[in-house]
C-alpha cells in the first residue's frame, strides 16, 4: 500500500503524521519504508535518530520528481506499507485535520466546510495539538513508543482508517 501524506505549505505536520504512521506499522509486523522527498529531509534525519533496537523503519530520500515515481515503484515491490513525505499528488484524496482542537470555535463545523468546498472526504481520525509528537521526534521514535497513551490512540486509529480505506479500494487484502 502506498500513501502520501503531502501539503504545499511547510511546516503542517507532514514528517510527524508520516514518521508516526511508519512507526504503527512496523509495530504490526509490515515492512515499512517512507521516502522523504522535502529538501529539508526531515525524515532522513529522525531515521538517523532512530534507536535499532526499536522496529525498522526504512527511510530513502528522493527530492529529483523524475526520480520519484521510478524509486516509488521499485520500492513498493520490497515493503508491504510506503509512505510518501513531501510532495503533493496522492489520489485517492483524503484530507486529516491535523493539530486539532476540539476547543477552538474556528475548528468547529470544519469536516463539513471542507467536503463541501473540495469535495474530498475528511478523515474521522484527528491528530490534537500535542508535546508528545515533538518529543519523540528528537529520538527518532513514534508515539506508538511513547507513554503518551492519547496521542498513541490517535495514530492507531489513523492507521486503521488507513487500513479499512486500502481493503474498501482493494488497495491490499
Amino acid at each position: 500500500m502506498k500513501i502520501g501524506i503531502t501539503n504545499l505549505k511547510g511546516g503542517v505536520g507532514k514528517s510527524t503524521i508520516t514518521q508516526n504512521l511508519a512507526v504503527c506499522f512496523a509495530h504490526l509486523g509490515f515492512k515499512t519504508v517512507i521516502v522523504d522527498t522535502d529538501t529539508n529531509q526531515n525524515s532522513l534525519a529522525w531515521f538517523a535518530a532512530r534507536d535499532k533496537n526499536l522496529p525498522t523503519v526504512n527511510v530513502v530520500g528522493v527530492t529529483e520528481s523524475d526520480a520519484l515515481s521510478k524509486s516509488v515503484e521499485n520500492l513498493h515491490q520490497d515493503y508491504d506499507i510506503l509512505l510518501i513525505d513531501g510532495t503533493p499528488n496522492p489520489i485517492p484524496t483524503y484530507f486529516i485535520l491535523n493539530e486539532f482542537s476540539e476547543h477552538k470555535k474556528v475548528h468547529e463545523g470544519i469536516s463539513s466546510q471542507i467536503e463541501s468546498s473540495f469535495d474530498v472526504p475528511v478523515l474521522n481520525t484527528r491528530i490534537n495539538s500535542r508535546v508528545a509528537y515533538t518529543e519523540v521526534s528528537i529520538d527518532g521514535q513514534g508515539v506508538f513508543e511513547y507513554s503518551d497513551q492519547k496521542a498513541k490512540a490517535e495514530m492507531v486509529s489513523l492507521m486503521q482508517e488507513a487500513l479499512e480505506i486500502a481493503k474498501e479500494l482493494q488497495f491490499m487484502e
